[in-house]
């Protein structure tokens, strides 16, 4: 039986939790903020609640293992819905593309419909050799904690570079794949939602979109902050604890082993294992010394966002992608309870430059610089179709500097390391570091950012941990 101290309570932090609790050790976790959940939060406005994260979920497979491994079943906690259409995507010529939940044949038909017959074809021949890339990918990096002799594998062996179309950005494979532009551009976003460029994501990231078709979009009744209920709860039924407003600011080790945390009024909780699912450089590490380890991220986007109350629901699906060819896209995203025509709410969400005053990037501090990118993200939604405008009661911004100073993100980089190049996985942190007892997880760590990534991370690091 570990003592083990988890430095963080978003989706990989509760979720490590819970599998470690369940294992028997004596687990707590600290949190900076008077809340769990990281990017999964709420805000009430004007009575009605707004989700300011994510509102969606794909590979639900993950938590289902998670939840049925540490108790209860997940429906018997949160009730999911799937979500149809999984997703329009709204082009810059106005026409839209509602994409069908989890049907591949759907989907072809759907593609043909709108760019003309063979257009599903090539949108499902992409599918289908992203899955061989899942098909490859997920033994190696997903089922266990990739060691030297996987990565070396996945980089050298010739099979494994054609398949993973080694040396090929995830816009050269759609390019290879997709005749038509506005479809290329729906696998670029895929690559921008994570903070990313498609001309310098591998394309290995196209598993993302086999994932979603494969496996289906879904939301959870009442917001996906229910989730984050059901495993704090899941985490104290277990004996854990969630120290809410304690925020660690070092981990202490000697001779190579963790020894405990450092909180910012001194206090210092003794551990055997630690578990840091916040980006590097938030705390001291008593003996690692390398850039990897230590220093924030400088690379990759952040996230902007526009909380609206409306007076009146459009009738918008759950989410919506306004695709562009070159600024940044936009989601709109709600949790789909309200009928249209009910007083509701909606954000938008747009990735963006982090904020970073003294490296030429975007002061987002500023006077008048988060109202200005708000009215250009409104203006963008109106030309494509969606006047939000006349619907507004109150509105609400979240900027990169915000979400630095809410979750702890240098910059609002809530992304982590960007997948740029063929070796991004190699500066991803690992999830066991060379100081024993010490533990990475979270969108800073491998597998890397995403829901079900989280998770997956969480669950690997529980694997290497083991049992009390």
């Amino acid at each position: 039986m570990a003592r083990v101290v988890v430095v963080g309570a978003g989706i990989a932090g509760l979720s490590v939790a819970a599998r470690l609790s369940d294992f028997g050790h004596i687990v707590t976790v600290l949190e900076r903020n008077t809340e769990p959940g990281g990017q999964i939060g709420t805000e009430v406005i004007d009575g009605v609640s707004v989700d300011t994260g994510p509102t969606t979920l794909t590979l639900p497979a993950v938590f289902r293992d998670l939840f049925r491994k540490t108790g209860r079943p997940l429906e018997r906690e949160v009730e999911l819905v799937p979500v149809d259409p999984a997703v329009r995507y709204v082009f810059p010529d106005g026409e839209c593309l509602d994409l069908p939940n989890a049907s591949r044949a759907a989907t072809t038909a759907v593609i043909d419909g709108a760019f003309g017959p063979g257009a599903g074809r090539q949108w499902d021949q992409l599918i289908r050799d992203a899955e061989a890339m899942w098909q490859l990918i997920r033994p190696r990096l997903l089922d266990r904690s990739p060691s030297a002799r996987d990565l070396i594998w996945l980089a050298l062996n010739p099979q494994a570079r054609k398949v993973l179309h080694r040396g090929s950005s995830l816009r050269d494979f759609g390019a290879r794949h997709l005749e038509d532009p506005r479809l290329r551009l729906v696998l670029d976003s895929y690559a921008t939602s994570l903070g990313g460029s498609p001309e310098r994501t591998p394309a290995a990231l196209a598993v993302l979109a086999y994932l979603e078709q494969t496996f289906g979009t879904w939301t959870v009744r009442g917001g996906l902050h229910t989730l984050v209920k059901a495993l704090v709860q899941r985490i104290t039924d277990r004996g854990g604890v969630l120290r809410l407003g304690a925020s660690a600011t070092r981990i202490e080790s000697g001779s190579r082993s963790v020894k405990g945390v450092v909180l910012d009024d001194g206090e210092v909780l003794k551990a055997d294992v630690v578990v840091s699912t916040v980006p590097p450089g938030h705390l001291e590490l008593d003996e690692l010394r390398a850039r990897r380890w230590t220093t924030a991220p400088t690379e990759g986007r952040s996230v902007f966002t526009v909380l609206l109350s409306l007076r009146s629901q459009p009738a918008l699906p759950p989410r919506s992608v306004l695709l562009t060819e070159d600024g940044p896209n936009v989601t709109l995203a709600h949790r789909g309870d309200k009928a249209p025509g009910d007083s509701g709410a909606i954000a938008l969400h747009a990735d963006c430059s982090a904020h970073d005053p003294g490296a030429k990037l975007t002061d987002w501090t500023e006077r008048g610089t988060a109202e200005t990118h708000a009215q250009q993200l409104l203006g963008l939604a109106a030309a494509r179709g969606v006047d939000l405008n006349e619907h507004i009661k109150s509105t609400r911004l979240r900027t990169p500097y915000d979400l630095e100073q809410e979750v702890g993100a240098p910059g609002g980089r809530v992304y982590g390391t960007p997948w740029h190049g063929g070796s991004s996985i190699r500066r991803r942190l690992t999830n066991r570091s060379p100081v024993h007892g010490l533990f990475f997880a979270g969108a800073s760590a491998h597998p890397g950012p995403g829901l079900p990534m989280a998770a997956i991370s969480a669950a690997l690091v529980a694997d290497l941990v083991g049992r009390a």
